[in-house]
């Protein structure tokens, strides 16, 4: 049963206009942190790491959490229109399955998010011809701890787009909590919520910031933040009857 509603989320996919959001923001954000990189290149000494920091905090900060909002309140679209969402609540599959084929969907958007972004990333660098090799170490940390986090935040999203039949507000929203998590990061209290997690795992501030324990740390509150999101959508969906709208 849950295959056949991921399979049916994978459907409304088809021929979607998202799919230009996802390639334009991780190629802009790139494009923009390659552009700052280029002329700061007295001051950015360190290469690929160098390289890292400018495209990151542009995709960490802003980017990639907007495209996961975008993404979650398309995934909710449809239900909120032409009663449809009552036609969801008395179809003959489990609620259950409703929100998880979803937040699978978002998972694996996101990781494919991350991967373009990573290909870009290393295809800037190239350009560069940097002398050093790709840290391959480090980007496979950036890749996990960056995919993980954004897990955090879609959770929280598709809630938001649940909720809220509005599909622009729940993205105002995100960019909220965008400019609130920065401020965390900055102030090394990164713990707060999940945008401050994404740019800790992204290392877009700060790419020392999370040693041995604090990567334990991270990877908690992320399970953290994603159990608990996921709990109230299921509690609602549970709880939530047909609409009269």
């Amino acid at each position: 049963m849950l295959r056949n509603s991921f399979a049916a989320e994978r459907l409304k996919l088809k021929g979607s206009m998202i799919w230009l959001v996802f390639f334009f923001l991780p190629a802009f954000s790139v494009f923009l942190g390659s552009v700052n990189f280029s002329l700061n290149r007295d001051i950015l000494t360190r290469q690929w790491d160098s390289l890292w920091t400018q495209v990151s905090l542009f995709y960490g900060d802003l980017f990639f959490p907007i495209l996961i909002a975008i993404f979650c309140a398309y995934e909710w679209r449809l239900e909120h229109t032409n009663h449809n969402w009552n036609a969801l609540m008395t179809a003959p599959v489990p609620r259950r399955n409703i929100f998880w084929s979803k937040f699978l969907t978002v998972a694996a958007f996101s990781l494919l998010a991350q991967m373009l972004f990573m290909v870009l990333y290393f295809c800037a660098g190239s350009f560069f011809r940097f002398s050093q090799p790709f840290p391959m170490l480090k980007a496979a940390r950036w890749f996990f701890c960056g995919w993980l986090s954004s897990l955090a935040i879609a959770a929280m999203q598709l809630l938001f787009s649940m909720v809220i039949r509005s599909f622009a507000v729940p993205i105002g929203l995100e960019l909220l909590f965008c400019i609130l998590g920065f401020g965390f990061a900055v102030k090394g209290k990164w713990q707060f919520s999940p945008n401050s997690l994404l740019i800790a795992g992204l290392g877009s501030v700060n790419q020392e910031a999370l040693g041995a324990v604090e990567m334990g740390k991270f990877v908690l509150l992320c399970c953290i933040f994603i159990l608990l999101f996921c709990f109230l959508s299921l509690l609602f969906l549970r709880k939530r009857d047909v609409s009269a709208e």
